[in-house]
């Protein structure tokens, strides 16, 4: 993922772990504090990873669930 600075250039990437072969992101405020958040779709072993921002870039995966076959966002 990578963060804009405004001016239309990007910060460096930051690297979250994830699940297995990650195969899908999508974004959200899933915790109503009026900050993007993300989930993760994992094919490699059919999880989504839900991940919280930190507010300052980063993020804490805070659950990992798990769905059926082949999941995409």
């Amino acid at each position: 993922m990578l963060l804009g600075n405004d001016d239309g250039t990007f910060q460096d990437q930051i690297v979250q772990a994830v699940g297995t072969q990650p195969s899908g992101l999508t974004s959200g405020d899933f915790n109503n504090d009026s900050i993007l958040d993300a989930a993760v779709t994992n094919q490699g072993d059919n999880t989504i990873n839900v991940l919280i921002s930190n507010g300052n870039g980063t993020f804490q995966v805070v659950g990992t669930y798990q769905i059926g076959n082949g999941p995409d966002s």
